[in-house]
């Protein structure tokens, strides 16, 4: 049976507030990267990071186009390659809208043609881009983190003290398989959204398990 129906992960979601500062803005990233870096040095291979940012217009615009970044490992040259106001970005980053960002440990190809998940998986994403504002939003941006359980570690305490030192105002965790229904809901499926969001406005909802799908818990 391939281990994409059957490793199992867990599975941590932090919700950021809307005055939280940015994770992509590179004085914030540098400060997570030595927390998370042991959960993405994997023994199969380069862990890889897939990134999606648009250049946006002085008159925000619709029209807008993709920044290019070329490959990104996970790496102190390649951190300060796509965050925000790093020392090689800060003359141009400031047009740069940050839509969502992944990292694959080791990478997506990798693990495709193993026929095997990752050991770890990481999805960035900002919440703002769905057309809300700092306004009318519960949340502004989300942190997904699922790590195979076999190589995650079960110190509460740690991810509680992660949680707080990001601004997360609702922290969750599942154990799930990778793609429970066979090859279909994967967590890497959430890349681009975030986690399993339950249809309809969920950033004005009231923050809790119950935007999601699936028996989501606190901690």
């Amino acid at each position: 049976m391939s281990d994409f129906g059957a490793r199992e992960y867990g599975v941590r979601l932090f919700l950021l507030g809307p005055t939280t500062p940015k994770l992509w803005a590179w004085d914030v990233w540098r400060e997570v990267v030595p927390v998370l870096t042991p959960l993405f040095d994997s023994p199969r291979g380069r862990t890889t990071v897939r990134m999606s940012q648009e250049e946006v217009a002085d008159d925000r615009s619709p029209n807008q186009r993709g920044v290019r970044f070329g490959p990104l490992g996970w790496n102190p040259k390649s951190h300060m390659k796509w965050t925000h106001a790093s020392p090689v970005t800060s003359a141009q980053s400031g047009d740069w809208e940050f839509v969502c960002a992944s990292a694959w440990a080791p990478s997506a190809g990798t693990c495709e043609r193993e026929g095997r998940p990752p050991d770890g998986f990481l999805a960035i994403k900002n919440e703002l881009c769905d057309g809300m504002t700092l306004h009318d939003c519960k949340f502004s941006q989300s942190l997904l983190i699922a790590v195979a359980k076999d190589r995650l570690g079960e110190d509460t305490t740690a991810w509680t003290e992660f949680a707080v030192s990001i601004g997360s105002v609702l922290s969750l965790r599942i154990e799930t398989k990778w793609s429970p229904d066979f090859y279909e809901n994967a967590i890497g499926d959430w890349e681009a959204f975030g986690a399993p969001y339950k249809l309809g406005n969920y950033h004005k909802e009231v923050l809790s398990p119950n935007i999601l799908l699936g028996d989501w818990q606190t901690f």
